[in-house]
């Protein structure tokens, strides 16, 4: 059971190491980290989608506060992420993804390379915490 974990972790290991370093469909993931303008792109963009107006943050912010991060004034905590999401009916997760591909060419192959990567990232912390329970 313990070597077929390790073949697994080294599988995604691999896996991980062809997504950061080969592109798929010619497109690299960036992991270069996001500015503050590309959050506040970020959340321009998907306020705007949604038709929400600052006034609806105001069980979670100020409408002053809504226009600072906008502006890219402000860096939001990850709890005011949270927050700011579930007023727009989204995971959080989707406003940080569009932070990171906004300043970019915002392609449907960048966005798949973005999630490609997370999702294997994810899947190779994971295995290897159950592989040090299993361990145990």
């Amino acid at each position: 059971m313990l070597g077929q974990c390790r073949e697994q972790n080294e599988s995604y290991r691999l896996s991980l190491y062809s997504i950061l370093y080969e592109p798929i469909d010619g497109v690299k993931p960036d992991t270069t980290a996001p500015t503050t303008s590309t959050f506040s792109k970020a959340l321009r963009l998907a306020r705007a989608a949604h038709g929400t107006p600052q006034d609806a943050f105001d069980l979670v912010s100020s409408r002053t506060y809504v226009s600072a991060l906008e502006r890219g004034v402000k860096n939001p905590t990850l709890p005011k992420v949270d927050e700011l999401a579930s007023v727009l009916a989204i995971h959080p997760l989707t406003l940080l993804t569009l932070s990171y591909i906004g300043g970019r060419n915002q392609s449907d192959k960048a966005l798949d390379a973005l999630l490609v990567q997370v999702r294997d990232e994810a899947r190779t912390i994971l295995l290897a915490t159950k592989s040090q329970r299993d361990r145990k």
